[in-house]
């Protein structure tokens, strides 16, 4: 194995079992990490092929031995990952983070203490069970660094795995799934319903439908919606081609963990703040899930 061109996938769950699994079957060097101090053990499962998976735990591994690092960790929980992983990372380590949401980026940076930080976004999908992870459907994974052109570290990793891209805007492609994770997510985790209910019933199609509306008056208040999109349209193709999905923020909430809509429409209240534009719809829906 070369040191150099080994990700660490630092996140034991759906996510990181999805993406570490992946990189194993196309012939990346790849390992889970966990944050606790006993090794774990995940069966990642795939097109009815099983991937055991080993996740060392993080505090075992020499200073300074991570050169690249996917993080794969919740929006809430990335800057303590980052801080635990800090001394583990080489000078000039590659981090990866593929957390739904925004607002965690300035503090990340900030304990990279210059090492790059790229954002992933990713539209795949995976349920765990106990110790078991299946794919539960099949998206893109995209990834980019602020127009820049993808450096050697890329085409030999990552671009090897099946549905990984180098996506040259990536601050656009992170604002629609940011908006769309604010107009699904949140309300499907209100209502306890499947992706597809939100299109099905019509009450609920109804409340979508009023808050794209208010999502895209801010991202466009923002200046960053492109022009002629309609989000609308983008969370209802979503929730046609993943109508039988729970989102993610429903699966936390069935299961008492804590949700990351602090950094969804948590967050798009405090840019509408910023910028003057009312968002009573995504005020409501966060007040409803506060309880």
């Amino acid at each position: 194995m070369n040191p150099a061109a080994h990700w660490w996938v630092l996140g034991a769950g759906a996510m990181g079992a999805l993406f570490c699994g992946s990189m194993r079957r196309a012939g990346v060097s790849s390992r889970l990490l966990t944050h606790h101090d006993q090794p774990r053990t995940l069966r990642w499962v795939d097109d009815k092929q099983t991937t055991r998976l080993e996740a060392a735990p993080l505090n075992t591994l020499e200073p300074r031995s991570i050169s690249r690092l996917l993080l794969t960790t919740k929006a809430f929980a990335v800057c303590d990952a980052l801080r635990l992983a800090q001394p583990y990372l080489a000078a000039d380590a590659l981090v990866v983070t593929c957390a739904n949401g925004m607002g965690f980026e300035t503090q990340a940076a900030d304990i990279l203490g210059g090492r790059p930080l790229l954002r992933a976004v990713s539209t795949e999908a995976a349920l765990r069970t106990a110790d078991s992870v299946a794919h539960t459907g099949r998206g893109a994974t995209r990834i980019g660094d602020d127009h820049a052109t993808p450096g050697p570290w890329f085409s030999d990793s990552l671009a090897k795995v099946p549905r990984w891209y180098w996506e040259p805007d990536i601050d656009q492609a992170i604002a629609n799934k940011f908006a769309i994770n604010c107009a699904i997510n949140a309300l499907t985790a209100r209502h306890g319903c499947h992706n597809g209910e939100l299109l099905e019933n019509s009450a609920y199609r109804l409340q979508l439908e009023t808050l794209c509306a208010e999502i895209q008056q801010v991202m466009t208040a923002l200046q960053r919606w492109t022009p002629g999109e309609s989000l609308r349209v983008m969370a209802a193709q979503v929730c046609a081609a993943t109508a039988a999905n729970r989102s993610s923020m429903l699966q936390d909430r069935l299961a008492g963990r804590r949700t990351e809509l602090a950094f969804l429409n948590g967050h798009l209240l405090e840019l509408a703040q910023e910028l003057g534009v009312a968002a009573p719809e995504n005020t409501a829906l966060c007040a409803a899930l506060a309880h």
